[in-house]
């Protein structure tokens, strides 16, 4: 059996697919290997679970398309919240630097 499983390499902007091989099957979890492509070598056997919410791998290309969507778009609202974070303790920043100005300056006249 196949499964399948889009990304995006870290730093570009391309999606690839990725096709994993089941290599053992238990009731709950599956083993996999990615299917061997040029260069070959040898990668130690991944447990997934079988019916996780959150399927590492899907039985077809569609749901794992579907899959790497989902991922994405927690991946942007994450990021956007780091974002929105930063921004506002760079303000912070800026009108501590304000105040110190205007503390030094008042000191300096006095």
């Amino acid at each position: 059996m196949e499964l399948y499983r889009y990304d995006n390499p870290s730093g570009h902007t391309s999606v690839r697919l990725k096709v994993f091989i089941v290599v053992r099957e238990t009731e709950k979890s599956l083993w996999i290997v990615p299917k061997p492509q040029p260069p070959y070598s040898e990668h130690e056997p991944k447990r997934i679970g079988r019916d996780g919410l959150r399927p590492f791998a899907s039985k077809t290309k569609e749901a794992a398309l579907v899959e790497f969507v989902r991922r994405r778009g927690r991946q942007i609202f994450l990021l956007k919240s780091k974002l929105e974070t930063a921004e506002l303790v760079q303000d912070k920043a800026k009108h501590m630097l304000e105040n110190i100005g205007e503390i030094q300056n008042g000191e300096e006249t006095s």
